[in-house]
C-alpha cells in the first residue's frame, strides 16, 4: 500500500467536505447544547430541524468516501476520480443508503451509552462492515443479509476482515460517539478525515484481495503486465520482421544496428530475452554478433559466472567465438570451473592470434602454463610455455609471481 494514500482524503473536494462537516456539525451541536440548558423540548425540536443539515454534511462525506473506495478498489491509484466533485446527497440514492447506516450506528451509540462494554460493542462492530461493504460494492442492503454473499465476503477478505472491521466500524463509531457524547471541534475534524481514510484503505485491502474476492477491476498489476507483454510482443514481432529482411538482403551490419537501436538503454533488461529469441533466428551470425556484446556487458557488470556459461554455449555453436576484449577473456577464464580446464587451455592457446596487440599475452601464456601443469597433468607443455615466456617476455619473467612459480617447478 502506497504511503500517499494518507493524502488522498486531503484533495480539494475532501478537504472542503471535512471542513463543512466539522464547522457545520459542530455548530449544530453547539446550538443543541445551548437549547438543552433552556428546555428539553426545544432541544429535541432543534435536533429535528437540524436533520436536513446533518444529512447534507454526513451523506456528502459518505458519498465521497464511496467514490474513493470504488476508485481504489478498482486499482485506479494514479488516475483522477470521475465526477469527483459531484457529491450532492439529494441527488444520490447511494448517499441516502449510506446515511441510513450511519444513523443506525448513531442510534446504537446512543443506546449503548457513553462507556460501551466489549460485549455490547463487539457484535455490532463485526456486523457493520458486512452491511457497509454490501452497499458500497453492490448498492444493496438486502445483499448483505444473504448467507452466500456473507460467506463470499468473509472468505475473500480472510484474515484481513479484522482490519476492515477496525477501519469501518471504528471510524463510523468514533464519528457517532463525538456527535452524541463529546462535541470537540478538532476531534470532529480528525474523525471526518479518518472516515475518508478508512474507506480508502479498505478499498486498497479489497484490491489486494481481488483474486480471492473475484473482483471486477479496471487496472491491476497483472493487467498492466499483460498489456506491457502484449505491446512488447508486437514490437518484437515487428523488429524481427525487419531483421529477417536485412539479413536476407545481406545487410548483417544494418540488422545489428537496428537491434541495438531497439534495445537502447534497456540492454540489461532485454539482453537475455533477445538472446533467447535470436537462438531460433534464421541467421545465426546475428545471434553471435549480439552475444559477443551481451557477453562484454555481463563482464562489465561483474556477472562472470553467467558470462562464462554464455561463452561456453556460443563456443558450442562456433568454436571461433571469442569475447570482444582480451581482458574479458582473461576475466572469464578465472570464473571457469576446474572441469573446464581443457576449454580454458583452448581459449588461451590462440590468445596471441585473437588479440595480437594485447599487453596481456605473457599473462595469458603464464595462466595457460599453470592450467596445463596443475589441471591437465601436461607438465611438458606447461614447462615449455614457462621457458617461452622467459625468452620472449623478459619483463614478465622478472615479476615475482613468475620467479616464485618457476622456482617451485624446479624443486619438484
Amino acid at each position: 500500500m502506497k504511503w500517499q494514500i494518507f493524502l488522498w482524503p486531503l484533495k480539494p473536494t475532501g478537504v472542503f467536505l471535512i471542513l463543512a462537516y466539522t464547522v457545520i456539525g459542530w455548530g449544530f451541536l453547539f446550538f443543541v447544547d445551548f437549547y438543552f440548558t433552556i428546555e428539553p423540548l426545544t432541544r429535541w425540536l432543534s435536533i429535528g430541524f437540524s436533520l436536513p443539515g446533518w444529512y447534507m454534511i454526513a451523506a456528502s462525506l459518505a458519498l465521497y468516501a464511496h467514490k474513493m473506495f470504488t476508485h481504489v478498489s478498482r486499482g485506479l491509484f494514479g488516475q483522477r476520480m470521475q465526477q469527483e466533485t459531484n457529491v450532492n446527497p439529494f441527488q444520490s440514492f447511494m448517499a441516502f443508503k449510506l446515511w441510513i447506516l450511519m444513523a443506525v450506528v448513531f442510534g446504537l451509540v446512543l443506546a449503548i451509552g457513553e462507556t460501551p462494554t466489549l460485549a455490547t460493542a463487539l457484535l455490532p462492530a463485526l456486523i457493520f462492515p458486512l452491511l457497509w461493504l454490501a452497499v458500497m460494492m453492490q448498492e444493496s442492503l438486502s445483499a448483505a443479509l444473504h448467507p452466500r454473499n456473507i460467506v463470499a465476503l468473509l472468505g475473500g477478505l480472510g484474515y484481513a476482515y479484522p482490519l476492515v472491521t477496525v477501519l469501518l466500524s471504528g471510524s463510523v463509531g468514533y464519528m457517532a460517539y463525538l456527535i452524541v457524547w463529546e462535541h470537540n471541534f478538532l476531534a470532529m475534524f480528525a474523525s471526518a478525515y479518518g472516515f475518508l481514510l478508512a474507506n480508502a484503505i479498505t478499498g486498497a485491502v479489497l484490491f489486494w484481495r481481488r483474486a480471492e474476492l473475484n473482483l471486477d477491476i479496471d487496472q491491476s498489476v497483472e493487467q498492466a503486465r499483460m498489456r506491457e507483454f502484449n505491446a512488447e510482443s508486437t514490437k518484437f514481432g515487428q523488429l524481427f520482421h525487419e531483421l529477417r529482411r536485412h539479413c536476407e538482403n545481406g545487410n548483417l551490419g544494418t540488422a545489428f544496428e537496428e537491434l541495438q537501436s531497439f534495445m537502447g538503454d534497456r540492454t540489461e533488461e532485454l539482453d537475455p530475452l533477445m538472446h533467447e529469441r535470436l537462438l531460433g533466428f534464421q541467421d545465426i551470425r546475428l545471434m553471435l554478433l549480439h552475444a559477443v556484446h551481451y557477453l562484454q556487458r555481463m563482464v562489465d557488470r561483474g556477472k562472470t559466472g553467467k558470462a562464462w556459461a554464455l561463452l561456453k554455449s556460443c563456443l558450442a555453436i562456433d568454436d571461433r567465438f571469442r569475447p570482444l576484449t582480451d581482458s574479458a577473456l582473461l576475466t572469464l577464464t578465472r570464473a571457469a570451473e576446474p572441469e573446464d580446464a581443457a576449454l580454458v587451455n583452448i581459449l588461451l592457446e590462440d590468445f596471441h592470434l585473437c588479440y595480437p596487440d594485447s599487453k596481456h599475452i605473457a599473462s595469458a601464456k603464464f595462466r595457460r602454463a599453470r592450467v596445463c601443469i596443475e589441471l591437465l597433468n601436461d607438465k611438458k607443455a606447461g614447462v615449455a610455455l614457462i621457458e617461452e615466456i622467459a625468452s620472449d617476455y623478459p619483463e614478465f619473467a622478472a615479476t615475482e609471481r613468475y620467479e616464485v612459480y618457476r622456482a617451485r617447478l624446479q624443486t619438484r
